[in-house]
């Protein structure tokens, strides 16, 4: 409502403002926010920009920022802000001092709460590249929604970086719905695609008949892609898979090596963001909407980034076409 009374003053009789629009100003909201949505997908005409915080957040602690704004104007000018760190959980220290995304309200998050695990330092804005040599998709079995997530990765320096540049989340569907969204999506891609996920979607592999993963691989080579299965005979430990994927989105020393389009990707977004364990659990995940797309991510980094090595953590491939 304040959008639609911009323009109004001076009167056109008067000779009308010579420019008109809305500021609006606040700290970052929670991810389920109508803010939010505005941020990461922005409408047409919309500008966006973000204050540098008050204070940084680094392996020992919270220290100063040099870059933030206004300091001479506050009272105890650093102090300020480090005064209001007592007492605060590390969510609201997050969205009101360190202008993060987030939720104030404390539970056990799976990744956002890890030590500022998951932020907005993780978002990219990069979009698919036809020209990279291949294509990663990664799936979670679940009937509703039978989520799975789309990455590219590129050589920085001697390390590789992901990047999640889509996702194909889809209600009361099976391995033919989603084979036939991704052809549609990525039709005339010349990279191999590689295919990680969940070992549930191997059954029937055994017993004769087709397994889901089999149906993906077979629409894909149908139309032309080049089609790579990476998915193991047996998922690993929950644990295992959670402290990989930790691992890429930051490390011990604050590295972050995956990054996600939030405006492509929304629900792996809010996943990372929002995700907790079930009450009493250390491992086991709340089975809401957005925890199945997470998994497949996990899927993903317990075979190309395990935690330990020799030839279990490499992967006991059922398929390696």
């Amino acid at each position: 409502m304040a959008i639609g009374r911009a323009g109004r003053y001076p009167s056109k009789k008067d000779g009308g403002p010579s420019w008109w629009g809305t500021f609006m100003d606040t700290n970052s909201p929670e991810t389920d926010n109508w803010y939010y949505d505005m941020e990461t997908e922005q409408p047409e005409g919309w500008k966006f920009y973000i204050q540098s915080p008050g204070l940084l957040q680094t392996p020992d602690g919270y220290i100063p920022n040099p870059e933030a704004e206004n300091i001479g104007n506050l009272p105890g000018e650093y102090d300020y802000y480090l005064n209001q760190l007592s007492g605060k959980t590390r969510e609201w220290v997050a969205v009101y001092i360190l202008n993060r995304f987030g939720s104030i309200h404390p539970g056990n998050y799976v990744y956002e709460d890890y030590e500022q695990c998951y932020q907005n330092g993780n978002w990219t804005k990069r979009t698919f590249d036809p020209g990279l040599p291949e294509l990663i998709w990664t799936h979670d079995q679940n009937f509703t929604p039978l989520s799975s997530a789309v990455i590219q990765r590129e050589k920085v320096g001697s390390e590789w970086h992901d990047y999640a540049i889509d996702e194909i989340v889809l209600h009361s569907a099976v391995a033919q719905n989603s084979a036939l969204e991704f052809i549609e999506r990525y039709k005339g891609y010349k990279g191999i695609v590689k295919i990680y996920g969940d070992v549930r979607g191997n059954v029937g592999a055994k017993h004769g008949h087709e397994s889901d993963f089999q149906i993906i691989a077979r629409l894909l080579q149908q139309n032309g892609f080049r089609v790579s299965l990476r998915v193991p005979t047996t998922n690993g430990a929950i644990k295992d898979g959670q402290n990989s994927l930790r691992a890429r989105l930051c490390d011990a020393l604050f590295k972050r090596r995956m990054f996600v389009n939030p405006a492509k990707c929304k629900t792996l977004d809010q996943g990372f963001s929002q995700l907790k364990y079930k009450v009493g659990s250390t491992y086991q995940e709340d089975e809401t909407y957005y925890q199945h797309i997470t998994t497949a991510m996990r899927y993903y980094t317990a075979v190309e980034y395990p935690l330990t090595h020799g030839k279990a953590a490499q992967g006991n491939w059922l398929y390696n076409k």
